[in-house]
């Protein structure tokens, strides 16, 4: 399943049609997990799978809805072999969630899906999140007569990576005016004889089709991997639990309330002063030391004591070093993003959070923010969750993969600061020291290590801050460095030869009509989506600076009404695909390498530190491709249209896109799109074609 853009996310969590609102939902309220107890009704196992049938008392005084469960088992009876397994019965949020709660006093039987080696002989079941509210749910959960419609079985075949798989498709009606997520038990012949679980997630009112292409014996909302082929033979309800409104203003509050203790320089500030920097790979030790200066916008001059160590980013390395100090203010951090509340103590912020930014960046949030406008920064944007507790930010993560950075905090006078990051998976840890500067915090030290899948460290990185100097004026702030270094002439000729968009904007009228599996659910099962888009504004599809200023399309009325909003969304954000990629939409190059130290050519690219790329490779005079660092790489293919070379296939890593280009009333512009693997190797393919294209000036 890809993972959501930021934007139809937060739609879904935000639920602010006017539908969800309609009918009164019940009072939200804080409640205690421990009186919930659990008792095993019944356990069934197929080959690495087990069926868990659990009945949940409630001894509180507060209505309950039960949404994860840890499972500790024991194959062989003994605590030390035992497994703990966390079954969730309804995707993120783990907040404003009811469906078939336990009643105060009462008992309410759920079903638990999950993959064992061998049947337990001894397992434990208890409730670790839950819902808790006040007031009754309209309708009232009714198991002879749910909420959710489930229709007929279709057999159908489903084009992916792997080549035709057969598929069955299940019809699903969603009743309610909230969203809701299901769990369905059903029987298959294929890939083999077996029960297994089916996961679905409908918006309100929604009517569609759920594709089947394997079989899944576990709760699983994020499902990865190749279709294997499926067919089901019966399907059965078994589970539903509703997603109501929530006030984004008080996710936003709980959040700000611990962030305003998170130490932070309050002025706009600089720092200067020297530094020594050691890194080590492979058993490979290289070390430097020079005068740095960082802007409170982020940009970096380096001045090397002698000559700079190869493969050393002190670029990139010094902004971390000073990231738990150099954020944003309350104010700005508000206009920048959005919040929700993802459970008790988890607020999702979406946006930059409190990265920093490129002045165009922060001028399209500030635009944004005065339309009323959720963030979109394409490649920029993004969605984090944070974990409060007594009032302090102390872990970070995506919510969607649950891998958290735990954060290792530090008393200050002031608040607290932040000495660590540790990932979860053990294979990395951040760590910073503080000195104070005429009462200020700062930076003394900074260091990473990365271990391999055996614990050994294969990578370390040692940065010491001796004699640090702040300047709130911070001069360099409103005039970026302009970039140098000795590859500066030559990449800036390519760069500048590499055909762009035009600056002056221009307005963009089209029909459009797209094709697609419908396995994105963003597409709400429609396979055909036609419509039209306005685009005011245009500049082209700029992966850097102001992008489009209007961007109004409109669905055609053969398709449900109910799905329109939904279906806007994913055009604009297939767009936004495009535009976070174009060669042609790279702007300025001063601009885009201001602060940075370009490297003089070798092997057909220039090294690149404290720009937005790694490198950036050269063919034939044109770029021909970006290294984005951690490993990732993006390359151009050009075709000449119109008399310039223009990027018809993009490959970055797995994911390709393809473009088809011509001359539109003296304009050049991409007409058709096929997107391939974006999210993942069996996502898409996607095409989208621009029909009556128009170009107004």
């Amino acid at each position: 399943m890809p993972i959501p853009s930021t934007a139809r996310l937060f739609s879904a969590l935000l639920l602010s049609t006017a539908s969800a609102v309609a009918q009164a939902a019940p009072e939200f309220v804080p409640g205690d997990v421990a009186d919930l107890s659990c008792k095993v009704a019944r356990l069934t196992s197929d080959r690495d799978t087990f069926v868990l049938e659990v009945d949940v008392r409630n001894r509180g005084r507060i209505t309950a809805e039960p949404l994860v469960f840890e499972v500790t088992a024991r194959p062989n009876g003994r605590r030390k072999d035992e497994t703990a397994l966390t079954i969730a019965r309804a995707r993120m949020p783990w907040a404003f969630r009811a469906g078939r709660p336990v009643p105060a006093g009462r008992t309410t039987r759920y079903h638990l899906y999950g993959s064992i080696w061998e049947l337990p002989k001894r397992l434990e079941v208890s409730v670790t999140r839950a819902s808790f509210f006040t007031g009754s749910l309209t309708p009232e959960p009714d198991d002879d007569q749910p909420p959710v419609q489930v229709g007929g079985i279709t057999q159908d075949t489903l084009a992916g990576a792997a080549g035709t798989v057969p598929v069955s498709r299940i019809a699903l009606h969603n009743t309610l005016p909230r969203p809701v997520d299901v769990l369905l038990r059903a029987r298959f012949s294929r890939p083999r004889d077996a029960v297994g679980l089916i996961t679905a997630s409908l918006g309100a009112g929604e009517e569609r089709t759920v594709p089947v292409e394997s079989f899944v014996g576990s709760i699983e909302w994020m499902k990865w991997g190749q279709a294997s082929g499926a067919k089901v033979e019966e399907v059965e309800l078994v589970d539903w639990c509703q997603q109501f409104p929530q006030d984004e203003a008080k996710a936003r509050q709980a959040l700000l309330d611990a962030y305003v203790n998170w130490v932070r320089w309050e002025a706009p500030t600089a720092v200067r002063g020297a530094f020594a920097i050691r890194a080590t790979r492979d058993g490979v030790r290289r070390q430097g030391k020079g005068m740095f200066t960082l802007s409170k916008s982020g940009k970096v001059e380096i001045d090397w004591d002698g000559p700079q160590p190869e493969g050393v980013a002190i670029g990139s390395t010094l902004r971390d070093a000073f990231r738990n100090l150099q954020r944003p203010s309350v104010a700005e951090l508000t206009a920048q993003n959005r919040f929700a509340r993802m459970a008790d103590d988890l607020v999702a912020v979406a946006g930059p959070g409190w990265r920093q930014l490129s002045t165009d960046a922060q001028k399209r949030i500030q635009g944004d923010a005065e339309r009323g406008i959720l963030v979109d920064l394409g490649d920029d944007g993004g969605m984090q969750m944070f974990r409060i507790t007594d009032g302090r930010l102390c872990a970070s993560g995506w919510s969607l993969s649950g891998n958290f950075e735990e954060w290792t905090l530090e008393d200050h006078p002031r608040g607290y600061l932040v000495t660590s990051h540790r990932p979860n998976d053990g294979a990395q840890v951040f760590s910073w020291t503080y000195d104070d500067v005429d009462g200020v915090p700062v930076t003394s030290g900074y260091r990473e290590v990365w271990k391999d899948a055996t614990g050994a460290v294969i990578h370390e990185i040692e940065l010491e801050l001796p004699k640090l100097e702040l300047d709130s004026a911070d001069p360099s702030a409103g005039e970026p460095a302009p970039p140098r270094g000795p590859g500066l002439a030559a990449l800036r000729a390519v760069w500048d030869a590499t055909w762009a968009y035009p600056a002056e904007p221009v307005t963009l009228k089209a029909r459009f009509d797209i094709e697609t599996p419908a396995t994105d659910g963003v597409w709400v099962g429609q396979k055909h989506v036609t419509g039209s888009v306005t685009i005011g504004g245009f500049r082209g599809y700029r992966v850097r600076g102001e992008r489009w200023a209007t961007v109004d399309i409109e669905i055609d009325d053969e398709l449900p009404a109910t799905s329109h909003g939904s279906l806007r969304d994913a055009v604009r954000d297939r767009l936004g695909l495009w535009a976070g990629r174009d060669v042609a939409g790279r702007g300025d190059f001063d601009d885009a390498f201001a602060g940075a130290t370009i490297g003089a050519e070798r092997r057909g690219a220039f090294p690149i530190d404290g720009g937005p790329y790694r490198a950036v490779e050269v063919k034939k005079g044109l770029i021909a491709g970006f290294d984005l660092g951690g490993g990732t790489e993006r390359s151009f293919h050009y075709d000449l249209v119109g008399g310039h070379p223009v990027p018809t296939r993009i490959v970055t890593g797995d994911e390709e896109l393809l473009a088809t280009w011509r001359v539109v009333d003296g304009y050049l512009v991409p007409v058709e799109f096929e997107f391939r693997r974006v999210f993942g190797r069996d996502w898409g393919p996607e095409v989208i074609e621009l029909s009556d294209v128009r170009i107004e000036r």
